[in-house]
């Protein structure tokens, strides 16, 4: 199995049969890893359905631990904790930690797919709830998620926050001023704060090759714009927006 988005979950486990269980039982392939440290260094270059994680990886080892740093590196993905425990405060630590749902050993068919049906409904509901919709991407403010088919890049607040607040105004020339008092109403900021943000949104849009484009147009305005059609001539120049 190749990195990179697709059909297929992925196992931390120390057993090396859960993976070949969860795959029987999914109908899902199921990347097989040991080693959470080395689930993490490759992580980015997956995007999986689903994620299980054994709540025991060995002495003094738990996968409850790294659950946050999964999440972070998944945010649609249901995390699945498996486990034989049925103690309440493994369970409110793993939720806390951001896992969705526990999966009991030994591992039954019927409650596997039952559990993965339910949780990837939910995430599907969540993503339309969620995302705001800008040319061709989809953008998650609270996830910092900006998608373009199966791309997926991830985004500090401030530099969703300005992807926001350009799309609202997408053709418009809007001043720096205007942009600074939107993202740091109560503080000021420096010039390079803001084209330091500038610069990592623009290098956000070209990793998912999003066809809008952030310009800095002349007198140093700055808008997000959708190319035209080939047909279509430019209808003139930019309007500006203003700092009020």
């Amino acid at each position: 199995m190749s990195a990179g988005t697709g059909s297929y979950t992925i196992t931390l486990d120390d057993d090396p049969q859960i993976h070949k269980l969860i795959a029987r039982m999914t109908g899902l392939p199921s990347l097989p890893f040991t080693s959470p440290e080395k689930l993490l260094g490759r992580g980015r270059a997956y995007a999986p359905l689903a994620v299980y994680v054994d709540a025991n990886l060995g002495i003094g080892v738990s996968g409850i631990d790294f659950l946050g740093e999964f999440r972070g590196l998944w945010p649609f993905a249901p995390l699945f904790v498996i486990t034989s425990e049925t103690c309440d405060r493994l369970i409110g630590k793993a939720l806390a930690k951001g896992a969705n749902d526990f999966i009991r050993k030994p591992l039954v068919t019927e409650e596997v797919l039952a559990r993965l049906d339910v949780r990837l409904s939910e995430v599907k509901d969540r993503q339309v709830a969620e995302e705001t919709k800008i040319g061709d991407l989809s953008l998650n403010v609270r996830l910092g998620t900006l998608k373009r088919g199966d791309r997926v890049v991830h985004l500090p607040p401030l530099e969703a926050a300005l992807l926001l607040f350009l799309s609202r105004h997408l053709g418009l020339a809007t001043t720096k001023d205007a942009i600074r008092s939107h993202l740091w109403p109560e503080t000021k900021t420096c010039a390079n704060a803001l084209d330091k943000k500038i610069s990592n949104l623009r290098k956000a849009l070209g990793e998912c090759s999003a066809t809008l484009v952030l310009k800095t147009t002349y007198g140093g305005n700055v808008s997000l714009q959708l190319p035209p059609p080939s047909e279509q001539a430019p209808s003139g120049p930019l309007r500006s927006l203003s700092a009020s």
